[in-house]
């Protein structure tokens, strides 16, 4: 897909289990090419309603709301979808290398091993791969990598701020002309103020933002981002080799990206103006 003027309206997707005790975070933001990005923290949304294990699935919500989503800009979302035949679990072109496997081929991608992501089959983020791989629907899936996409904002920040905070679990709030820590102390809440202070984050005062809400924003951003501000195809499977052979020396690799995989490498706006978090109702959706 080229980049082009349709790419004004975009959402990020930071999902969270059913029953995780999490809600998933969704933020829309609009930029036509110049000034403020608008972002809008959505609540109410499908993805936020808590479940529990003994609850009858029903993913046609979310289904809509993703077809609603789509219908009018771009999806990214912090999950990974296509598994590259990850333990023959996927019938997208295998990723596996030309050099004899590494163990961490058993449950690693090559950008998840090159970027520190975690085992999209482990644990927590497994959770959130099959309730995503059961959501999408056949003409969504077909969308990978047109107007639905997987990111990662791990990543975005460590090419970004060329640093890897420690903002998980963080909480701020708007001061004015700044972030400050919800909680004194805790270095969690620090890293995520100052985050938010030096990706021009700017709100009203006494707007809260979590860790959830701010990886929404960063996939959100990557939905509207210039080409020149990606990294994508070609660049990326360079970047993945390079960093996989810092880590295993010079050997000849095979490594593909996932199919509709992208990340920010540098800033392209000024500012972040972020609102409060509006409601998003079915009445709402229309």
């Amino acid at each position: 897909m080229t980049w082009g003027s349709d790419r004004t309206i975009a959402y990020g997707l930071d999902l969270a289990g059913y029953s995780q005790g999490k809600k998933s975070a969704l933020v829309r933001v609009e930029w036509p090419g110049k000034g403020p990005v608008k972002a809008k923290s959505l609540r109410d949304h499908p993805f936020a309603r808590p479940a529990k294990g003994i609850d009858k699935l029903d993913p046609e919500r979310e289904q809509n709301e993703i077809d609603r989503i789509l219908a009018e800009g771009h999806l990214c979302v912090d999950v990974p979808i296509d598994l590259q035949d990850l333990m023959g679990l996927d019938s997208a072109t295998s990723s596996r290398s030309v050099y004899p496997g590494f163990i961490w081929e058993l449950t690693l991608r090559p950008v998840d091993y090159a970027f520190h992501a975690r085992p999209p089959l482990a644990d927590r983020i497994g959770a959130l791969v099959v309730r995503f791989r059961n959501i999408l629907t056949k003409s969504q899936k077909e969308q990978l990598g047109s107007r639905l996409w997987e990111t990662y904002p791990g990543a975005t920040l460590e090419l970004v701020t060329r640093t890897k905070p420690r903002y998980k679990k963080g909480r701020a709030k708007s001061d004015a002309a700044k972030w400050v820590p919800s909680r004194e102390g805790c270095t969690a809440d620090e890293e995520l103020a100052c985050l938010a202070t030096v990706l021009s984050v700017v709100a009203n005062p006494g707007t809260e933002l979590n860790d959830d809400e701010l990886d929404a924003v960063l996939c959100a951003l990557t939905g509207i981002a210039p080409q020149w501000a990606l990294l994508r195809g070609h660049a990326l499977e360079d970047a993945i080799v390079c960093r996989i052979r810092k880590k295993l020396g010079d050997l000849h690799l095979r490594a593909t990206p996932p199919r509709g995989y992208v990340l920010l490498k540098c800033k392209f706006w000024e500012e972040i103006h972020l609102t409060g978090k509006a409601c998003r109702t079915e009445e709402d959706q229309g």
